[in-house]
């Protein structure tokens, strides 16, 4: 019975968690457009990486009637730090992930950076998800990776008719698969 209100709980925190994010914008500042992971949903991921491993591994060894000891406890805690870590370090890549545009130059940041020209991108690529999710990615020069984002970032859809506008004149390929794993090719 807990557990259940546990779940509508933790359920109803994240649908007003994103229903506040969706509000968020990106930033605009000197002719440069930011786009990043709304702040909300930074936050929410940090409360989870703190919560959900340190209150667990808390209320596991609480309820064991012989707590762990040698062997078992390091292996019980390494585990429980395993999961914090990775936790943590998804939430430093989303607090550091940054697409920044001025001008020709885009700039992508996760735990590494990457800048580019955007008339040496060759190829735009959206994928639709069947349960709503979209993701853009560009490719340039010898189909290498310049960028991938997710519909999770402020104003995607903004994003994408930002790379479009620079696309256009350039002789660049647009490919687009729907929902249903359908294809569609062409140029911008």
């Amino acid at each position: 019975m807990i557990v259940a209100f546990a779940y509508m709980a933790a359920a109803l925190c994240a649908a007003l968690v994103f229903h506040v994010a969706a509000r968020e914008r990106h930033e605009q500042r000197e002719g440069e457009r930011v786009f990043r992971y709304p702040e909300t949903v930074v936050r929410f991921v940090f409360a989870l990486a703190t919560v959900v491993p340190t209150g667990g591994a808390i209320a596991i060894y609480w309820s064991f009637g012989r707590r762990p000891q040698g062997l078992g406890l390091v292996v019980f805690f390494g585990f429980f730090g395993a999961l914090l870590m990775g936790f943590l370090t998804t939430y430093i890549y989303l607090k550091r992930f940054m697409i920044s545009v001025r001008g020709d130059l885009l700039s992508v940041r996760g735990f590494r950076t990457k800048v580019a020209r955007m008339s040496g991108i060759r190829r735009l690529v959206m994928i639709e998800g069947g349960r709503g999710g979209q993701q853009i990615s560009a490719y340039g020069e010898h189909n290498a990776a310049v960028m991938k984002a997710d519909s999770g970032i402020q104003d995607f859809w903004e994003l994408v008719a930002l790379l479009k506008k620079h696309a256009k004149g350039h002789g660049v390929a647009y490919e687009q698969r729907d929902r249903w794993g359908r294809w569609t090719r062409g140029m911008v």
